[in-house]
C-alpha cells in the first residue's frame, strides 16, 4: 500500500470513529492522544476499524507500540509496514 493511500484511508476512518475537534487540522504531525483526545477505548475501536477497512492490514500485537500512537504519520507508517500485499491475479 502506498503511503498516500494509507494516509487518506486512515484519516477517513479516524473521522468516522472519533469526533475530531473543529479547531484541529489533521496533518501527519497531529497527535492522536494530545490533539484528538484518543483514549484507550477510542484506540481499540479505531484499530479494529482499520483492520476491517484496509485490505491486507492486520495488527500485530507484538510490534504495535505506544510510539505508533504519537501522531497520524507514525500510525500511517505502521499501517504501511503491516499491510500484506495481495497476491497478483
Amino acid at each position: 500500500m502506498q503511503r498516500d493511500n494509507a494516509y487518506q484511508n486512515m484519516v477517513a476512518i479516524l473521522k468516522s470513529t472519533i469526533t475530531v475537534p473543529e479547531d484541529v487540522v489533521l496533518t501527519e504531525n497531529t497527535s492522536l492522544r494530545d490533539d484528538l483526545g484518543m483514549d484507550s477505548l477510542g484506540s481499540l475501536t479505531f484499530l479494529m476499524e482499520l483492520e476491517e477497512s484496509i485490505d491486507g492490514f492486520s495488527i500485530n500485537p507484538e510490534s504495535l507500540e505506544e510510539r505508533h500512537f504519537s501522531s497520524i504519520g507514525a500510525m500511517v507508517d505502521y499501517i504501511v509496514e503491516n499491510v500484506e500485499l495481495a497476491p497478483a491475479a
